[in-house]
């Protein structure tokens, strides 16, 4: 299991690095020995959240060894191998993530749209329409 911790709600503390994401730490999940962080304003603590104010492309991936491995962005890039899916390029915030069943990571779309990724290839490999 990787360890790590939060400190201030924006510092991801993983094996004596710090990375300052500038932006709240809505959650962390653990994907093959990846953290996938989540940027995001938290309602329980905010009571609402300000789209307008959330990063964009707001999801990473980190190494247990402290680094960035990548942005959720490589994943919507052009060329994508996955054709089933017309990628919107403006709806890059993301406000949920998940794991499924078959261990990948899920991630929602403000505009009602469920992404399933492969981390390791950064590719596309479903979707689903949530609303």
């Amino acid at each position: 299991m990787v360890k790590y911790s939060i400190k201030d709600d924006t510092v991801l503390q993983i094996n004596g690095k710090q990375i300052n994401f500038k932006h709240n730490i809505l959650k962390v999940l653990v994907i093959k020995n990846l953290l996938i962080v989540h940027l995001f304003d938290s309602y329980e603590k905010r009571g609402v959240v300000d789209m307008a104010k959330q990063p964009l492309n707001n999801i990473y991936a980190v190494s247990d060894k402290g680094d960035i491995v990548w942005n959720i962005k490589e994943f919507f890039r052009p060329n994508n191998p996955y054709t089933g899916v017309k990628v919107l390029e403006h709806d890059n915030c993301f406000t949920g993530i998940s794991i499924n069943n078959e261990g990948n990571l899920v991630v929602n779309t403000f505009m009602g749209i469920a992404y399933i990724l492969d981390v390791e290839k950064k590719v596309i490999i479903g979707h689903f329409v949530t609303k």
